[in-house]
Order: C-alpha cells, then sequence, then structure tokens
C-alpha cells in the first residue's frame, strides 16, 4: 500500500503541471522532496503537502479559526455556493478538468467538490494552494486525491495552460497569474460576497456595511466577465456560535467573552462570477 506521500507523488508526475516559483523551471520529484534544474529544492511535509513560499508560510489564519471554519463547512455552511461550482464544472461537459483552488484555506471545499463532481461521472483533478501554511496542514489530512501547496497567488507554481477552472473564493485574487495558468478556453469561478453576506454579524457587533464595489470593478477591468449568478441561503448556526465567531476575519478582535452574541442563523449571500 503506497504511503500518503508516495500517492502524492504519483499524482504530481501524472499531471506534470509544477513549475519552481523562484525561476520557472520544470520541477521533478526527487525522492522526499521536489527540485528544479537550477536546485531549488521544496520538500513533503508528512501530509504530503509542499511548502513553495522560500520555506515559509503566512500565519495570518489561527488554528482555532480554521478549525472552526472546517466544522462549519462541513455542516453546510457554503454548501449553495459549492453546489453551483459543481454546477458549472459538469455543465461545461470537460469529464477530467483540472481544477485549482486558489485561496483553498483549510481544503474542505474541494473535499465537497470532489465528491460532488464524482457523484455526477466527473473524475477531477484538484489543486488547493493557499499562503496559509497552517491551513494547508489541515488540509493535508485528506485521504483523498488532492494536492494542496502553500503557495504565493502572484508566484503560482504552475506552468502556463494548466488549469480547466480557476477556483477564487472569497479571498483576493491574481488575475494575470490566473490567466497564465488557465488552458485556452479556461474560466475563473470568482465567488464575491454580496453586502448581506452574514448581515447577522456584521449587525450584532456593529461593523458598518460592506460593499463589494471595488472588488467587482477591479475584477471587471482585469477580465471579461461572462456570467453572474446571485446565491442567497440562510445556514442554521445553533449550537455552533462560538465556532461562527471565530470562523471569520472581519470579527477579529471583537469577540473575545461575547460569543452569547452569536446569532442563531446567519444569511450566506455572494455572486458567483464566471470569467475568463
Amino acid at each position: 500500500m503506497l504511503t500518503k506521500i508516495e500517492r502524492r507523488t504519483e499524482s504530481i508526475k501524472e499531471l506534470g503541471i509544477l513549475e519552481c516559483p523562484r525561476c520557472r523551471g520544470s520541477i521533478a520529484v526527487d525522492g522526499k522532496s521536489l527540485r528544479c534544474p537550477s536546485g531549488h529544492t521544496y520538500d513533503f511535509s508528512k501530509k504530503g503537502t509542499v511548502n513553495f513560499v522560500l520555506g515559509y508560510g503566512g500565519e495570518n489564519y489561527s488554528k482555532e479559526m480554521l478549525e472552526s471554519r472546517r466544522k462549519l463547512m462541513r455542516l453546510g455552511l457554503f454548501d449553495g455556493i459549492l453546489d453551483r461550482i459543481a454546477a458549472a464544472v459538469i455543465e461545461s461537459g470537460i469529464s477530467e478538468p483540472v481544477i485549482l483552488d486558489a485561496g483553498c484555506g483549510e481544503g474542505t471545499g474541494l473535499e465537497y467538490l470532489d465528491l460532488k463532481l464524482r457523484e455526477k461521472g466527473i473524475s477531477p483533478k484538484l489543486v488547493g494552494i493557499d499562503i496559509s501554511s497552517g491551513g494547508i496542514t489541515i488540509a493535508g489530512r485528506t485521504e483523498k486525491d488532492i494536492l494542496f501547496f502553500v503557495a504565493d497567488l502572484g508566484s503560482l507554481p504552475f506552468a502556463d495552460k494548466s488549469f480547466d477552472f480557476v477556483i477564487n473564493m472569497f479571498t483576493p485574487a491574481s488575475y494575470r497569474e490566473f490567466r497564465r495558468v488557465l488552458k485556452p478556453g479556461g474560466k475563473v469561478l470568482k465567488v464575491v460576497p454580496e453586502k448581506e453576506h452574514l448581515i447577522e454579524l456584521r449587525k450584532a457587533f456593529g461593523l458598518k456595511e460592506y460593499s463589494n464595489e471595488d472588488i467587482v470593478a477591479h475584477m471587471e477591468e482585469s477580465m471579461s466577465v461572462l456570467s453572474r449568478e446571485r446565491i442567497d441561503t440562510v445556514f442554521d448556526a445553533e449550537g455552533n456560535g462560538e465556532e461562527l465567531l471565530l470562523m471569520t476575519p472581519m470579527l477579529w478582535g471583537k469577540t473575545e467573552g461575547k460569543s452569547a452574541m452569536a446569532p442563531e442563523s446567519v444569511t450566506v449571500s455572494a455572486s458567483l462570477f464566471m470569467i475568463e
């Protein structure tokens, strides 16, 4: 039986899309490491993940925040959005799509997407990257055939024209890099929060109203919008108030000792853009 690292190295060899983010040389598996012709070396972790960010990764998210997000996502927090992403991939008619989740956090969304696509007879090749080494460490727990890397959005460790889809959900974007790594005809599936997103939390803690105008304007300047779909759901958070307060950066430093202020349900409101 293959170890997790052995399974990951086989997947990397099969995909053949990795490229050194420092020198843009092709990357080959060398034992328990990845190495480019210039000698830049990136080691596998015990969970089969790889850190491409010059030997370090961002620690802007705490373990408690990441674990809370993972728990709530497994309870269905973003299922409505992920279902529409899965539908967009299925509607493309690509039977073995290569998909990058750029800003995958702790990887729960890709695990859900893998399940939904395989239920429809789709065999995806899934890759997740995030600047948070803590998030990728948690993502690496999965036994699914998904590759996870610590990587910088501004210098993706992938060759040109590698992906059929790039998912970018509630995270910053690097449209220059997205265009570079997309195959001809490839699409970005960009999820942007609407002003009603988690509005119950904003009201409970007196935060100002959210606007996505700058994010949407930047996206429209950078790429061509093919479609926009509004997605609104309500998530029952009863019994998970502490996790709800921990999981969102907008409440950092505002919730200590205030778990009683967590609402019993929250609105999840976003627009899914398909762009190229």
